[in-house]
């Protein structure tokens, strides 16, 4: 049954992961030395795109668990070097993006990706399993 499970989450995660990912490119892009922005810049934009994915399936318990968000580093935006050696957090940029800082206003992309792609993957994931438990009944 784990199994039926974990084919139908995954399904719902690239739903959802998809719809994000149509989020991001529609992200409206303008200059980084604009006040304040209301946009991302073209670097930003491919980094939140590159660092976007979904998670591995974790299990505790009887549930199991499954994301969709960011991780690494952005490689195309400028960052504080001795704060964020590395590079800037992706994790953090799409914070910033989605609440808004003292010189971005918020731009609520993840939330409309979450509330647009909400009923799709639910069938998505109601298909799944009732392919696998007919292939289970059948077989």
């Amino acid at each position: 049954m784990d199994e039926i499970a974990e084919k139908a989450l995954y399904a719902g995660a690239s739903v959802a992961a998809d719809a994000l990912r149509a989020e991001i490119e529609a992200l409206p892009t303008e200059d980084e030395r604009s006040t304040t922005r209301r946009g991302v810049s073209k670097a930003e934009r491919q980094d939140l795109l590159d660092g976007m994915g979904v998670s591995k399936m974790q299990k505790s318990g009887n549930v199991l668990h499954i994301k969709t968000g960011f991780d690494g580093f952005g490689t195309n935006t400028k960052s504080d070097k001795t704060k964020y050696p590395k590079g800037l957090p992706i994790a953090t940029l799409a914070r910033a993006i989605q609440s808004g800082t003292s010189f971005r206003l918020a731009n609520r992309f993840s939330t409309r990706a979450t509330n647009k792609a909400k009923t799709k993957a639910q069938e998505a994931m109601g298909k799944v399993v009732k392919e696998e438990i007919d292939k289970k009944t059948k077989g």
